[in-house]
């Protein structure tokens, strides 16, 4: 059962926005945190706590290892907070080191992102060292804030392709993150390529959110989309498809905004057939996005290990 894996690639994996006044010190050197900050304040995040009284598969351990935020626990490769925390660095390195776009603001047709068209860049920076390559695109401009980073990873031991990328607006508070990565797991009766694909919007002010996630596992796979409010007074909605890529063969959850672990155990795992019948009196259902589908993956293990998603670099000053 490969949810968890704890295969820490993340620190290599992604960049994230930078913030002057959200900073934090990792190994001696500033590292700015924008996006991390940004999700912090829109998505639902659980602490670790007795994850053992789950069984493994369960679609509630699946929403938990997704959103679980711990600076103890790194539960998987999967999870959007590891995914941005370790991602702060490589931006930061762009940010401070990065070169100019000779071509002045650079907009990239980017066939694998949602979120890509509102988004352009000033400024690159490729990292390659054994088997490790990152490019990575960033921009500010006035309160808004642009990422894009693409990574291939290609060592003994290691094979990993992955992009993240973001915009956000510090005035008015909106945020829309999507993460792809695929990952080859070499384990004892698990072994082959690992997809996940996942897109947040939403604000940091109201705590206002839209999630979807899908992703092809060895062994188990998930489809999870929801809409609600993450902090505070409210609660959210999940449509979840467990154990299935289609988002038809799912359930439905509604969960407290302030819901912590506890709550989560004790939710039941069969959730509801219906929205309404999971408590959704502010029907979120209607605003749930398009999941996710087996489209937005690799089509297979063979199709993961050819899949490019490189892009030529730009001219840089």
């Amino acid at each position: 059962m490969k949810r968890f894996i704890l295969l820490l690639l993340m620190s290599v994996v992604f960049s994230v926005m930078f913030s002057c006044d959200d900073e934090d010190e990792k190994g001696g050197e500033e590292v700015y945190s924008f996006f991390y900050d940004a999700a912090s304040e829109v998505l639902p995040a659980y602490g670790a706590s007795g994850r053992a009284v789950w069984s493994l598969g369960s679609p509630i351990y699946e929403l938990y290892g997704i959103l679980e935020n711990d600076d103890d626990l790194m539960v998987g490769y999967f999870n959007i907070y590891d995914t941005l925390e370790n991602a702060d660095s490589r931006f930061t390195e762009a940010v401070s080191a990065g070169s100019e776009i000779k071509s002045g603001d650079l907009s990239l047709d980017y066939e694998y992102s949602n979120v890509m068209g509102e988004s352009v860049y000033d400024t690159y920076m490729r990292y390659n060292s054994d088997g490790y390559v990152s490019d990575t695109y960033v921009k500010k401009a006035e309160s808004k804030i642009s990422m894009l980073n693409i990574t291939v990873i290609d060592t003994d031991g290691e094979l990993n392709k992955s992009f993240v990328e973001g915009v956000y607006d510090e005035s008015t508070g909106d945020v829309a993150i999507e993460i792809f990565m695929s990952n080859y797991v070499d384990e004892t009766g698990n072994t082959g390529w690992e997809s996940v694909r996942a897109y947040f919007e939403g604000n940091t002010n109201d705590h206002v959110f839209k999630l979807k996630v899908i992703r092809d596992g060895v062994g188990y796979d998930h489809n999870i989309v929801g809409s609600g409010i993450s902090q505070g007074d409210g609660y959210f909605l999940l449509k979840l498809a467990d154990n299935s890529l289609d988002i038809n063969d799912s359930f439905f959850y509604t969960i407290n905004a302030d819901a912590d672990v506890e709550e989560l155990k004790i939710l039941d795992d069969a959730g509801k057939s219906t929205a309404a019948e999971a408590g959704d009196t502010e029907e979120y259902a209607s605003s749930l996005l398009t999941a996710f589908t087996t489209d937005d993956l690799p089509a297979d293990q063979d199709a993961a290990e050819s899949l490019d998603i490189t892009i030529e670099p730009p001219a840089v000053d």
